[in-house]
């Protein structure tokens, strides 16, 4: 089921965004799922997984989680008029990707927002991968 819910995002992701060319994923059962690496693979997609006793690896996405958390779940738990079903969570979650988070400036794009910068350079970046050193603590399925 992970990797269903997963697969259904990028699905989502792409269609909005468009094809990347490299995605890194942590260790989480919907992303090591066989059908996620096969789909991957299939789109021609390098998926790098991070290595699962190396947190800094994941410095974006926990700081992602954190904001998700403060800014559109917190408060919403147990609330009697908030819809606790899936679907809905899904479109307060779209809504607030595209319309608040993505208009934000963000200090890893030096102050610019994601939706400010052209399509062709929201796709992984040098600078946004491993560096070197750290490279050996990725495993890496082709695509």
């Amino acid at each position: 089921m992970p990797d269903r819910l997963f697969l259904r995002g990028l699905y989502e992701t792409i269609r909005t965004c468009g094809l990347m060319s490299i995605l890194y994923l942590d260790q989480g059962p919907g992303f090591i799922a066989e059908s996620t690496v096969r789909v991957l693979a299939n789109l021609g997609v390098l998926l790098i997984h991070g290595e699962a006793a190396y947190p800094e690896g994941h410095g974006k996405i926990e700081r992602w989680n954190r904001t998700c958390l403060a800014d559109l779940l917190r408060g919403l738990d147990r609330r009697p008029d908030v819809d606790p079903d899936c679907g809905a969570l899904e479109l307060r979650l779209r809504h607030y990707v595209r319309e608040i988070y993505n208009q934000r400036p963000h200090e890893s794009l030096a102050g610019d927002s994601p939706a400010s910068l052209p399509t062709s350079s929201r796709s992984a970046s040098p600078k946004m991968m491993p560096s070197c050193a750290a490279s050996s603590r990725f495993t890496s399925t082709a695509g």
